[in-house]
């Protein structure tokens, strides 16, 4: 055995595997599910409206003291509210956080697990 035998693909390995298809689901998904909420689940906050784009730098603050907040672009020409959503949300992506969108304008952000199911 040469040395660059360990490197080559055996017989099993060449042979082609079926393809998955991730669209079947198990018995378990076939179920009914309920949804539940946790008595101790964080109510929303609040959304709060920006006037300008300096009112993010607030919204910053309260992000990075691990508070939600929940942001009311309506109010905000669209090109401002581009930038504030850009800055929140490259903000909740650095703390370990993330966000979702509730309705056509309001916008939650998080820290930590908040939105895993």
């Amino acid at each position: 055995m040469g040395f660059f035998d360990a490197f080559l693909k055996t017989e099993e390995d060449k042979r082609p595997k079926p393809a998955r298809d991730e669209r079947s689901y198990g018995a378990a998904a076939a179920e009914a599910q309920s949804a539940s909420v946790s008595p101790n689940a964080i109510p929303l906050p609040t959304p709060v409206k920006p006037k300008s784009f300096k009112d993010v730098y607030d919204l910053l603050d309260m992000l990075k003291l691990g508070q939600a907040v929940a942001v009311d672009c309506s109010e905000l020409k669209e090109s401002t509210a581009i930038r504030v959503l850009d800055i929140l949300s490259g903000a909740a992506y650095a703390l370990n956080g993330g966000w979702r969108t509730y309705g056509n304008e309001v916008f939650l952000f998080a820290l930590g697990n908040t939105f895993s199911i």
